[in-house]
């Protein structure tokens, strides 16, 4: 949640072609300034954001917390961060993180199954590189191209041929990320609310109520 606090997040705004371009190649140089420096596998983390906005308090809102959950993940997986290079911009938030103690290949695996985790992990891009710089695509580990965010040709025949009304693509995208954000604030408000009934049963004495030491006037919950 710390990304609704970044000002170019709740203010969003559009970025032109020139601008998103150098953003790529500023990407490039500092994904493989990391490489270099680590000696180990990088993970570069973006989101597929269509149209000229790249970035919303509620893109900035999914990019924090997902990669909260991937950091997490490495770690119980034994990974531990050699490095990493982290950017907020108008252009797109993107991580750049190198692992120790993880192969390529394994990292691939695991970014394939985060992207398809659920309904908006379809808009997470997390490409792998090896210690070389080689990138690890879904052919390597023999799996088919990821399909579009509104039909089931590959997403990438459909954005070089131009198939979608930018609108529509627009939209969609929208809807998964406001969907993704109110389950998550559900969550989070039934992890209060579960905490906050312990809290009241540890609470003693309750004359007449049930805590873990009594059941109060509730002599069937002995």
């Amino acid at each position: 949640m710390k990304a609704l606090d970044r000002p170019a997040a709740v203010c969003p705004q559009p970025v032109s072609l020139d601008l998103l371009l150098a953003a790529r190649d500023d990407r490039v140089k500092r994904r493989e300034t990391l490489r270099l420096e680590s000696g180990c596998p990088v993970i570069t983390m973006t989101l597929n954001i269509p149209g000229p906005v790249k970035r919303t308090p509620l893109s900035a809102f999914f990019f924090d917390r997902e990669k909260r959950q991937l950091e997490r993940i490495l770690e119980g997986l034994g990974g531990r961060l050699a490095g990493e290079d982290v950017s907020y911009s108008p252009t797109g938030d993107e991580a750049h993180l190198a692992l120790e103690g993880l192969e390529a290949g394994s990292l691939k695996a695991l970014t394939v199954s985060l992207e398809e985790e659920g309904p908006a992990s379809r808009l997470l891009d997390l490409d792998v590189y090896d210690r070389g710089g080689r990138p690890l695509g879904r052919k390597d580990l023999g799996l088919p191209l990821r399909t579009c965010l509104l039909c089931s040709r590959p997403a990438a025949q459909c954005g070089s041929r131009g198939l979608h009304d930018s609108g529509e693509l627009a939209k969609e995208t929208g809807r998964l990320l406001e969907d993704y954000a109110k389950n998550a604030l559900a969550d989070h408000v039934a992890a209060l609310a579960l905490e906050a009934s312990s809290f009241e049963l540890m609470v003693h004495p309750k004359p007449g109520l049930v805590t873990f030491e009594s059941s109060g006037s509730h002599k069937d919950m002995d």
